[in-house]
């Protein structure tokens, strides 16, 4: 802050001040402020800032203490310098949001792609446990005549049935048993 308008921020307003005429102060605070450097010419809380723009008293400290962090510009430079700073501020952000929104969709794609494999997995599953139930019903109910003419081979219980097909399958490997 300058030591010009640091002298009469003492001078015109005391530590302490209130603010109780926001009229009749502003244009003496924006003359003084004018001539000022780019540095805050004061601190607020945010209460205090909307009191003085809604025309209600407000005290305006010298200095950043723990309750006052809100900085008051008056030279348009460092307004502008603010803005900027801001403008950057809020494209990291942006940028960093679009980021995370890229990986999301990349991972909703994932979860797309597992869930379709899955679904697929469960369409063979159903699809197998229908052939074994199907060949099961076919074991149990068919006469062992119908068995012994097809699979040429004595049979006398279930599992020899089993026992002839799996010799079967393994005797022409190159048949697709899928």
């Amino acid at each position: 802050m300058s030591e010009q308008f640091a002298e009469w921020l003492k001078r015109e307003m005391p530590a302490g001040t209130v603010i109780s005429d926001p009229e009749w102060w502003a244009p003496r605070i924006l003359k003084a402020a004018r001539t000022a450097s780019a540095e805050p010419v004061a601190w607020v809380n945010g209460d205090e800032l909307n009191n003085m723009l809604d025309d209600r008293s407000a005290v305006i400290a010298g200095k950043m203490d723990g309750y006052r962090k809100t900085p008051l510009y008056t030279a348009p430079d460092a307004l502008q310098a603010e803005v900027e700073r801001l403008k950057t501020e809020v494209s990291d952000y942006t940028k960093g949001y679009e980021e995370v929104l890229d990986e999301n969709q990349r991972l909703r794609e994932e979860r797309d792609s597992y869930h379709r494999v899955g679904i697929k997995a469960m369409e063979e599953r159903d699809a197998l446990k229908a052939d074994a139930e199907r060949y099961r019903h076919i074991r149990e109910n068919a006469d062992t005549m119908h068995w012994e003419n097809m699979l040429k081979a004595d049979i006398e219980t279930l599992e020899d049935i089993d026992a002839a097909i799996d010799a079967a399958r393994t005797a022409k490997p190159e048949v697709d048993h899928e």
